[in-house]
């Protein structure tokens, strides 16, 4: 697949970060996954529910590992599907987690050297987990994820059944009010993989979708207000469904904390779940 968007660094009066811009539509079926979280089993049920198919994409946007019960097969299912390789369907977009892991490394992922002061900020999120699996990979496994981590992007813009759909990992930062669409495509990295609840709770609405994770849904929906979000959103978040309102989606299902793992089908925004085999 060629390049769905290109990005180039743009100044602003009030920000610094990359420009978005759809070049191509994207006629194939398109699914979206996120904060899987080493849920391995249940991504696995829930792709299957979906019947995804190699002639189809999946966006993993992020939090593949850390915290859950089989890391070391999402990383091996990753690097088996040839992920952000040229021509392949599959694409991880970075989270904070991968970010975290970026951060603690030194030098190749499969010699297990460590910044010590880095390391700390990723052990105290899960990291420990997903080092202790690593450790039971190959070092060729562990290299290829090391480059698919390196080459992965933080957000993607597609024109999928005549929609624009933005996909990160955390959101976005809200414009100022009456901007154009073109203020809204210029934004943080650190925003794309970290803004969470404040993305989601501002009561602005961007001019394309969004679609994002980082804040599982029932955290979310136990918000005081989430502006212009209908009760019935509120009540799917709590039930640890998708939670969408405007052009604002939430597909963190919380899988790793007893939740679901949700994939979501851009084409009409149809749902799959897996129940977490979690035992909370």
């Amino acid at each position: 697949m060629s390049d769905l968007f290109h990005y180039r660094e743009q100044k602003s009066a009030h920000r610094r970060g990359a420009y978005f811009s759809c070049s191509e539509a994207l006629q194939m079926s398109a699914y979206a996954v996120s904060d899987v979280h080493g849920c391995f089993d249940e991504l696995q049920i829930a792709l299957e529910l979906a019947e995804f198919s190699q002639d189809d994409h999946l966006f993993v946007l992020g939090d593949l590992i850390d915290r859950g019960p089989k890391i070391g097969a999402c990383i091996k299912w990753l690097v088996d599907m040839g992920a952000n390789e040229e021509g392949s369907h599959v694409h991880l977009l970075l989270g904070n987690h991968e970010e975290l892991a970026l951060w603690a490394f030194t030098g190749r992922w499969s010699d297990f050297d460590f910044d010590k002061v880095m390391l700390n900020p990723w052990l105290r999120n899960g990291g420990g987990e997903t080092i202790a699996q690593m450790r039971d990979l190959p070092a060729g496994t562990l290299d290829a994820f090391e480059r698919i981590v390196r080459r992965a992007e933080k957000a993607k813009a597609i024109r999928v059944s005549g929609k624009v759909v933005l996909m990160c990992h955390a959101g976005i930062r809200p414009a100022e009010p009456e901007s154009e669409e073109a203020e809204w495509l210029i934004q943080s990295p650190d925003d794309l993989l970290w803004i969470g609840n404040e993305w989601y709770c501002a009561a602005e609405q961007p001019p394309f979708h969004v679609v994002s994770g980082h804040v599982p849904v029932y955290a979310l929906a136990s918000k005081a207000t989430i502006p212009g979000c209908p009760q019935e959103v509120v009540d799917e978040g709590n039930s640890w469904h998708m939670m969408h309102w405007g052009y604002k989606h939430d597909i963190d299902c919380g899988c790793v904390y007893g939740g679901r793992l949700g994939v979501l089908r851009l084409q009409d925004w149809e749902e799959f779940y897996a129940k977490s085999h979690a035992v909370r």
